[in-house]
């Protein structure tokens, strides 16, 4: 199962000892919020103790993993209890042997897809999402990215033995946003590692904060995101009506902090490490075929 870390940053693990427990070390060491979940009500508070003594954004509950309901409630529960964006899970069973049995599952299953309300909750909106999220697929982990330059994030779903799929989100929102593209010079030439804050006033309340109060996003660039999947290394930053950036910090594996304030929305910005601004530039929206 891939959450698709690209903005969630929240990992279910599935355990809480073994490789489920490596699973979430791993990747609380690389910055992300880690939910556990298992049939051991003990273990999960336990571990989620560890992780939130070791500075970890962690969330746990006792929940049987094969019950599919059960773990559909867990991961809104726990995207709504660590915060993030909207959830797309794409799924698909290991054994293709199911099929024609009396497991409640199938080889190739249909995507969900789940709405954030911005007030601790989310919403199931998977039936609504089309074809790409309603029809089965053999499917394994996605990759997120602005895939034809318009603005909005869309994602290509690798599956077993078969094509990848493009969901493509073609919005007429029009929402502001902003993407950053990393360059290091001390650190690795692509910003592995580097933590970006993007803070804006979007127009938009913010969950448990003052009237008024601008919206706080935090993104690690990662080379990885999922099973065989790697994003885009544009980082992505949805800001509403925003009019402006007003704070963009990066924080380098070097040690390096760069600030840099009053950014255009809706550009990419190319940043080196030190704070140069290498590109600042408006994208070219990709034509559509036929």
């Amino acid at each position: 199962m891939d959450l698709g870390l690209k903005g969630l940053r929240a990992v279910v693990t599935g355990g809480t000892k073994g490789i489920g427990r490596a699973a979430a070390d791993i990747f609380a060491e690389e910055g992300a919020s880690v939910a556990v979940c298992a049939r051991n009500a003990d273990g999960v508070k336990a571990a989620v103790k560890d992780l939130k003594a070791k500075g970890v954004n962690a969330y746990g509950a006792d929940v049987d993993v094969a019950d599919k309901s059960a773990l559909q409630k867990f991961i809104a529960d726990s995207a709504a209890a660590l915060g993030g964006i909207d959830i797309l899970v794409a799924n698909g069973h290991v054994y293709p042997e199911v099929d024609g049995t009396q497991v409640d599952a199938a080889y190739a299953e249909r995507k969900y897809l789940y709405r954030n309300l911005r007030n601790g909750q989310y919403e199931d909106v998977s039936l609504t999402g089309g074809s790409g999220i309603t029809a089965n697929a053999k499917a394994r982990g996605f990759a997120v990215g602005d895939y034809d330059n318009d603005g909005d994030l869309d994602a290509v779903v690798n599956c077993v033995n078969a094509v990848p799929q493009l969901l493509r989100c073609d919005s007429t929102l029009n929402r502001s946003w902003v993407k950053i593209r990393l360059v290091g010079t001390k650190s690795n030439k692509t910003g592995i590692g580097a933590r970006i804050k993007v803070v804006a006033q979007t127009g938009s309340p913010v969950l448990n904060a003052k009237p008024g109060a601008p919206l706080t996003q935090i993104e690690d660039v990662k080379s990885c995101n999922g099973y065989y999947s790697a994003s885009d290394l544009r980082i992505h930053f949805g800001l509403n009506d925003a009019k402006k950036v007003d704070l963009v910090e990066i924080r380098w594996p070097s040690g390096q902090v760069d600030s840099l304030k009053d950014l255009d929305v809706k550009h990419l910005y190319v940043i080196e490490e030190g704070g140069k601004i290498l590109k600042n530039e408006v994208l070219v929206v990709a034509k559509k075929k036929g």
